[in-house]
């Protein structure tokens, strides 16, 4: 069975290599992927960080890396609009007391 990420049609994936499950504690799990790929384009990098979440990256080459001007709006409006449905989703589960601890702890 192909995972969502080997379904993507933005990535290539030249490895991917799952480790074991282990269980940690009574009522957790962990486990790690690691991951040789290349994407299409910047977008899809972001993408990628966003819906996957990888805990580090590691960037073999280019060396040096150029991105069009259009490239680097599309995926920053991406991210802007992920941050934006994250802030609203967040703002509506907590109150008052909760989100004034939040502002501060990150606005410090």
């Amino acid at each position: 069975m192909k995972t969502r990420i080997e379904k993507n049609p933005t990535i290539t994936i030249y490895s991917l290599k799952q480790e074991a499950i282990q269980k940690s504690n009574e009522e957790n799990y962990s486990t790690f992927l690691e991951i040789e790929f290349s994407v299409k384009d910047f977008e899809s990098l972001v993408k990628f960080v966003y819906f996957y979440g990888p805990s580090s990256i590691e960037i073999l080459k280019p060396e040096k890396v150029e991105i069009e001007n259009n490239d680097l709006q599309d995926a920053l409006m991406f991210m802007a609009d992920i941050n934006y449905k994250y802030a609203d989703l967040v703002t509506k589960n907590m109150n008052k007391r909760q989100l004034e601890e939040f502002y501060q702890s990150v606005f410090k």
